[in-house]
């Protein structure tokens, strides 16, 4: 049976071409598959704040913090199907399969935790 705090999603061409419309990013990493192939990731990769917003999402639930760490340590190829997993305030996204460590994570921290 699936870990009820993590849920899984599926970052097609299609999400990722709404999600830079309704935010303006016209970056051809993300949407124009033949710039894309020529640039150090040989393909288009997801914006990090469509990323971001997946992974905040799963820690609405977790009230208001006063500071988010976010740390991006690989890019996710548009087409990845990514799971997200929360839990005590830390979210992470992985992309199954990938043999790599969590691209994205999300820490909320309360100001006790603050830096």
């Amino acid at each position: 049976m699936p870990d009820p705090a993590t849920r899984r999603h599926l970052v097609d061409a299609a999400t990722v071409r709404t999600w830079c419309d309704l935010v303006g990013d016209r970056n051809p990493l993300h949407l124009d598959d033949g710039w894309a192939a020529a640039s150090p990731f040989g393909r288009t990769i997801v914006p990090g704040h469509l990323l971001a917003a997946l992974v905040a999402d799963d820690l609405a639930a977790a009230g208001s913090p006063v500071a988010v760490s976010l740390g991006f340590r690989a890019p996710v190829p548009v087409g990845a199907d990514v799971e997200v997993h929360a839990d005590a305030g830390v979210a992470r996204l992985s992309v199954p399969g990938a043999g790599r460590a969590e691209p994205v994570t999300i820490q909320l921290l309360t100001e006790k935790e603050r830096p």
